[in-house]
């Protein structure tokens, strides 16, 4: 077997050479006349070689170094608990780590921006510390992950009836949570963003249609028990939403329709104008 077979198996070419030159395979030579760097000399490897190679790269992605793996396949006495408990340790923060990563970005990716991070979260912490806390402090519930998990979902299906049993399952767990959240804060689906299908055919500066967008803004606050709840933070915060190429403004857009979409956008508008009429003399001064 030559080189190329091995590599062909997903073993790189500077692993079997970093093998060679620590020992722990010494596969003959093949007789090629012309070739000045010794490295570069074709190998033939016995089945024995192709066995050791594949038990020394098993150790390397264990995290043991060329000389550690020397000994070990030369039944040299090396340790192996104590190295393998403080490599275990090593990776199960990693995969901590890159677990709360992960979570982070479906948070960014299912909104379409970053979220501000509050002063308090700032100072001498882990990097995963930092997003365990910041995740926790923005769903302590763990509704908006579970929101952007379902709708993510949604969008990739055109067929809802014909889930895989996996994804019924995150589905399934999504409505009952969602179901149990909302009736625990006396909202239903017709009073809330659902309700503006049945409002599309409205004029959007309309009084029944700002009506309905006082109702929003008035459920969000009771959602965020903020009485203080700027109108130009909700106003804002759904159209950068439905602007953005984010998983829930297609998912709200998909769900609406381009006429209640566009209904909504220009509503929001329109309330945040009424509401925040110092944005416009602000930002559009009269010349």
């Amino acid at each position: 077997m030559h080189t190329k077979n091995i590599t062909d198996m997903g073993i790189d070419r500077n692993f079997i050479r970093r093998c060679i030159k620590n020992k722990i395979i010494n596969p003959a030579k093949v007789p090629n006349e012309g070739i000045i760097d010794q490295d570069k000399i074709p190998r033939k490897y016995s089945q024995q070689d192709v066995e050791i190679l594949w038990e020394a790269y098993l150790y390397r992605k264990m995290g043991f170094t060329y000389d550690e793996i020397s000994r070990l396949i030369n039944d040299e006495q090396v340790q192996l608990r104590k190295p393998l408990e403080s490599l275990i340790k090593k990776y199960e923060n990693e995969i901590e780590e890159l677990q709360a990563l992960v979570t982070f970005m479906k948070y960014v990716k299912g909104f379409g921006s970053l979220p501000s991070a509050p002063q308090k979260l700032l100072g001498s912490k882990s990097f995963k510390e930092y997003l365990q806390d910041f995740m926790n402090l923005l769903d302590s519930e763990k509704l908006l992950i579970k929101t952007i998990s379902a709708v993510d979902i949604i969008n990739q299906t055109d067929d809802l009836t014909i889930l895989p049993p996996e994804k019924q399952i995150v589905l399934d767990e999504y409505y009952d949570t969602i179901e149990k959240f909302m009736a625990s804060k006396n909202i239903s689906f017709e009073n809330g963003l659902w309700g503006i299908k049945e409002k599309a055919h409205l004029d959007p500066s309309s009084k029944e249609a700002q009506e309905f967008m006082h109702q929003l803004f008035n459920s969000q606050k009771h959602l965020l028990k903020d009485h203080d709840h700027p109108a130009w933070v909700f106003s804002l915060s759904f159209l950068s939403v439905l602007h953005s190429d984010s998983d829930i403004g297609f998912f709200i857009k998909k769900q609406l329709g381009e006429k209640a979409s566009s209904f909504l956008m220009e509503a929001l508008f329109q309330f945040l104008l009424t509401e925040e009429p110092e944005l416009l003399s602000k930002y559009f001064p009269e010349e």
